[in-house]
């Protein structure tokens, strides 16, 4: 079903170009389509759904204050985003895109690191492979033998109870 999707883009891209042809030299540069249809296809890409993509660690993930367990989960996605036609904001103001949603579901997927556009590859992770000469070590409580290990990952969760003593402070109700 992807690859019909794909191919049918490939097309419009295709015809596209053949009306914007003229007498004119065309620098090639491929399409977002192109560049990671690869990796569109591991994570089995739909249409009609937005997708958040990190493979850095430069993310903050805030737990909900409140749970209904008889409802979905909410998720609120915000990232710095361009403002529309160009606009230009304040220099004190940044823009950024909140993206409202309900979970439907979560599972763990796993694509093949050749999937993986080169250029987000650079930036390390827990699951990229690390160069060991950059790895910490850690000597035993003897004091012999000095034991290399990888860091793991571990993100940032704000305590609840802090939180509730600052809502004030945050204008969290």
């Amino acid at each position: 079903m992807l690859s019909s999707v794909y191919r049918r883009e490939k097309n419009r891209a295709k015809q596209e170009l053949k009306l914007e042809v003229r007498n004119e030299i065309q620098v090639f540069a491929p399409t977002p389509e192109q560049l990671y249809s690869e990796f569109f296809e591991a994570i089995n890409r739909q249409d009609d759904t937005f997708y958040v993509v990190s493979f850095t660690d430069q993310h903050l993930l805030l737990p909900a204050l409140h749970h209904n367990k008889t409802r979905r989960p909410k998720m609120s996605l915000i990232m710095p985003s361009m403002l529309p036609n160009g606009t230009v904001s304040q220099s004190s103001l940044i823009p950024l895109m909140q993206i409202d949603c309900e979970v439907l579901d979560t599972r763990l997927i796993h694509v093949k690191q050749g999937a993986i556009p080169q250029h987000l590859r650079a930036y390390g992770n827990a699951t990229a492979e690390k160069d060991p000469s950059t790895d910490s070590k850690v000597s035993n409580s003897s004091g012999s033998d000095a034991k290399q290990y990888k860091d793991t990952y571990k993100p940032y969760f704000m305590n609840k109870n802090l939180l509730k003593r600052d809502r004030q402070f945050y204008n969290l109700g």
